[in-house]
Parts: C-alpha cells; sequence; structure tokens
C-alpha cells in the first residue's frame, strides 16, 4: 500500500506539476482563445456576454488540467469559475478582476442564480 494513491507508484513528480506550466503556453492560449471564440464570448453557465469584457470569461477544464482537448473546455465568466469545485476555483474570488466582474455584472450574475 504505502503513501502513494492506487495506480500512481513511479509516475514521474513533473507529470503531476505539468498541468501549472500549461497555462504560460502558447497552445494553451490558443486553446483558450478557441473555447471562448466557440462560445461567441459568452459564459456557457449564466448566459452572460462577455465580448467587450472578455478577460472576464476564462477557459475551464471541466474534467481536470490534464485533458486539454476542446471538447473537454466550457467557457465560463471568473463568477462561475469560482463556482466550480475543486481546484482551487474559490480562490478566484479574491482576484482583482472577480471584484470589478462583480461591481460590473454582479447583479445580472446573482439574477441567475437566484432568480426571486
Amino acid at each position: 500500500m504505502g503513501c502513494f494513491p492506487e495506480g500512481t507508484r513511479g509516475f514521474p513528480l513533473v507529470d503531476w506539476l505539468e498541468p501549472f506550466h500549461a497555462y504560460s503556453s502558447d497552445e494553451w492560449e490558443e486553446r483558450s482563445q478557441a473555447c471562448r471564440k466557440k462560445a461567441k464570448w459568452t459564459c456557457q453557465e449564466c448566459g452572460i456576454n462577455l465580448q467587450s469584457n472578455s478577460h472576464f470569461l476564462h477557459a475551464h477544464h471541466k474534467w481536470g488540467t490534464k485533458f486539454n482537448d476542446p471538447e473537454n473546455l466550457i467557457a465560463l465568466c471568473i463568477g462561475c469559475h469560482a463556482k466550480q469545485r475543486g481546484g482551487g476555483h474559490r480562490m478566484l474570488k479574491y482576484y482583482p478582476d472577480y471584484q470589478e466582474f462583480m461591481s460590473k455584472y454582479g447583479e445580472e450574475w446573482r439574477a441567475y442564480y437566484h432568480p426571486f
């Protein structure tokens, strides 16, 4: 048994850390851009269009950062991205972009989650 999760013995540490380096690559920027463009600069969760403020729209990995294929990516506003489970998504709430997003779109965003 030991301290390794089942099936990970001999798995190189660099492979565990690789996803964190991927965000700075040109390839990631192209995939992220393509995902957001395909979604017409609109959050696929709440429907807010962010074409004029595209920095608030993120490409989110549905099944984890090891899966960079286009079918694994979904365009989410920073508000919806911060609500995703795992991966430190909640930390996005402390980013200046999150605060700016909420000041510009917070009322519209909250109406999606609390329509009454």
